[in-house]
């Protein structure tokens, strides 16, 4: 399959390699239900090297991935495991830690975190 890629990226049909590498992508971003967007870019892009894709823009395919949902989801996950064993100050700052972790961004787990009554 490498091989294919390479005559394909020589002959110039930038559509065709650019429709594979969209497919691939919206593919992976439809499983993807736990890394941020950084995270997954550079999954993304990893990946689409291994495969033998050598220029590609990465960024203007997973620009359409929603992040507040999986930071919901993962946010939601951290709140039931971590509040049986720590809470107020602590707790938040053992979300935002593995939040942090995991590639979301600094506002987007403040504002998130902002949410739950972590402070009764």
């Amino acid at each position: 399959m490498n091989l294919n890629l390479v005559q394909l990226q020589k002959s110039g049909d930038q559509s065709v390699f650019d429709d594979k590498i969209k497919k691939f992508v919206q593919k992976k971003l439809k499983t993807n239900h736990k890394y941020s967007k950084s995270i997954l870019k550079k999954r993304l892009a990893l990946e689409l090297k291994t495969n033998g894709y050598t220029d590609f823009n990465i960024d203007s395919y997973v620009d359409s991935q929603n992040n507040a949902d999986i930071l919901k989801k993962e946010c939601s996950k951290l709140y039931n495991k971590l509040a049986k064993k720590y809470s107020g100050k602590e707790l938040s700052l053992k979300m935002y830690k593995q939040l942090y972790q995991k590639g979301f961004s600094k506002e987007e787990i403040e504002t998130e975190i902002g949410n739950f009554d972590i402070f009764e």
